[in-house]
């Protein structure tokens, strides 16, 4: 189903031989095969609520089984007396299998019984598999950010392919397409450019902006004679690594350039830059659509030790409160120990089972990345303006609409003609570190001022296609690129495009895809409505035929669906007064 939400409708037989669950739940080794979030949403769930109900919140925990999505559900029952389930969705698959196995856990806990997990094994390898299926096809945390904003300014959005993660925002003519936070507008040169960043560095210099001094190193012998001659402390990082992967900073020796050249060396086979290390405070400045978005200093995870526990028990106590203060869609990330946490630990002389000194610094990471622990603090009011434009300069010479500038500097109040600092690398699409008011800045960017991105839009209840024939040759003598859809043929500028099996709602999506598409005529009849929903989330105007009786019972969703609702042939007139409304 479509409108007036997207959604996967299931229906099902109620057992009549299973009473209401007051004291229902899952089973432990069920609760074992999934995530603490999902565990936790189940657990709250009303286990005495009609069956349909129950089926919903399971299926609803497991299709949010990485984070919430915030997908509507209705649900009801039949005349018949079966079980009725209509759960939003943003890919029809995943969905799909949430449903199913909702309503199998929710067979499997009305039991109350081992014997029932015990004769669903299968149900329990299905569930692991569920979850590679959700991290796969479901929107992820950067894009569930995107998809709020959206719906926050009601910008229309479509995966551009079911199960990728590039989705397009607006329709046609105003349509965007974004892979993350990266954008159409992002040169395939740009791409090029910044994944290396040896020549990213040479083209930053270049531009007369500052870079820093760096060699390229094939082998780790090589690698040590570079640092020798750059001088100690350096940075070894792999020439096309993202989030700090491979990357060492404050090498100080021999040992250690050996051991960081490894490092890199497997994300970036014989290409591993050695550069300066540059003193000052790690600034991200941030452009989007060519413009200076905003900016924030990174530091590196640190704790303060307490005389009383140990650098692992502060690790815990530092973990349970950022997830307290993290929510679902940001950052601090949680910090996990791992063998570069270990070795940052060792410069200190300090161990994970090491109780640390009241007061004592403790460094857990030789980067402030974001995605490894660091933590972030808004400078965007306080950038020079000069820092500002240099890195307006660089995105636009870089030919990239969304730009992540790594600048080290001794004081970012002042201009980077003033003090000592460099830009140490130029990123595409960068990650957000606080998501929603990025994405919502993002958003305002492509669709600036009122903008939702879509173009005008006009549905036709109808059992005669040459009434909306007559809409479209209007639209034309405007000058107008018109998508043309009933239920048999779709059209754009008058050539034909899909073939006939291929659904509604589908086919009107093939047009939305299309930028050369300017305005969008619909027809269909009340028992296609019925059967699919409308196939769009909302229309400007809804022309329905005198002789369609039948529209009534459509009233409601109708209504709620479009701008204006005309129960006779529109006029010319009211026809140039809706596009002179919808531009």
């Amino acid at each position: 189903m479509f409108a007036p939400f997207a959604a996967i409708a299931a229906e099902f037989a109620i057992p009549t031989a299973i009473a209401p669950l007051p004291g229902g739940t899952l089973p432990e080794v069920i609760c074992a095969r999934l995530p603490e979030a999902v565990t936790a949403r189940i657990q709250t769930l009303d286990w005495g609520a009609p069956f349909e109900t129950l089926v919903a919140g399971l299926a609803q925990a497991l299709q949010d089984w990485h984070g919430s999505n915030n997908l509507p559900c209705q649900t009801s029952r039949t005349q018949s007396g079966r079980g009725l389930v209509y759960l939003g969705y943003y890919d029809e698959q995943a969905t799909a299998q949430a449903l199913q196995l909702g309503y199998e856990l929710a067979l499997v806990a009305a039991a109350q019984g081992q014997q029932a997990v015990d004769a669903n094994s299968a149900l329990l390898a299905r569930l692991v598999q569920l979850g590679a299926v959700m991290q796969a096809r479901q929107p992820r945390e950067l894009d569930r950010a995107m998809i709020r904003a959206a719906q926050a300014r009601e910008i229309p959005f479509y995966r551009v392919v079911p199960g990728e993660r590039m989705f397009q925002y607006g329709q046609g003519k105003y349509g965007r397409h974004f892979l993350g936070t990266g954008s159409q507008c992002d040169s395939y040169t740009g791409i090029l450019l910044q994944e290396n960043k040896a020549i990213s560095n040479f083209l930053v210099r270049r531009l007369g902006f500052p870079g820093v001094e760096h060699g390229v190193a094939d082998t780790a012998d090589t690698a040590i004679r570079l640092a020798s001659r750059i001088g100690y402390p350096v940075v070894i990082k792999p020439i096309d690594g993202r989030q700090g992967q491979g990357v060492t900073a404050g090498v100080t020796s021999e040992e250690e350039v050996a051991v960081a050249f490894a490092e890199a060396n497997a994300i970036s086979p014989r290409r591993v830059i050695v550069e300066r290390f540059v003193e000052g405070e790690d600034v991200r400045l941030v452009v989007y659509s060519g413009q200076f978005a905003y900016a924030y200093t990174r530091s590196r995870p640190r704790l303060v030790g307490d005389g009383e526990h140990t650098v692992m028990e502060l690790i815990n106590g530092e973990n349970q409160r950022r997830s307290r203060i993290r929510g679902a869609e940001s950052f601090p990330k949680e910090l996990k120990v791992d063998p570069a946490m270990v070795a940052v630990l060792q410069k200190q002389n300090l161990r994970l089972n090491d109780r640390v000194p009241a007061g004592q610094v403790v460094i857990l990471r030789s980067l402030a990345n974001l995605t490894g622990g660091g933590t972030a603090v808004v400078v965007t009011d306080r950038v020079h303006a000069d820092n500002r434009g240099m890195a307006e300069a660089i995105a636009r010479c870089f030919r990239l609409d969304t730009v992540g500038i790594d600048f080290l500097t001794a004081d970012f109040n002042k201009s980077w003609r003033e003090v000592r600092c460099a830009v140490i690398e130029v990123n595409l699409a960068p990650m957000f570190g606080f998501a929603d008011a990025q994405a919502r800045l993002l958003l305002e960017r492509a669709f600036p001022g009122t903008s939702a991105g879509r173009i005008p839009s006009l549905v036709v209840v109808s059992t005669e296609p040459a009434r909306a024939k007559e809409v479209i040759a209007v639209l034309q003598r405007e000058g107008l690129v018109v998508g043309f859809v009933d239920r048999a043929s779709s059209w754009l500028g008058g050539e034909p495009r899909a073939i006939e099996q291929v659904r509604l709602v589908e086919r009107v999506q093939g047009l939305l895809l299309d930028p050369a598409c300017e305005a969008l005529v619909v027809a269909c009849t009340p028992e296609e409505i019925i059967e699919q929903g409308l196939p769009l989330d909302r229309c400007d105007l809804c022309v329905i035929e005198p002789q369609v009786k039948s529209w009534q019972r459509l009233r409601g969703l109708l209504e709620r669906c479009s701008g204006r609702i005309i129960e006779n042939a529109p006029t010319e007139t009211v026809l140039m007064q809706w596009l002179k409304d919808a531009a």
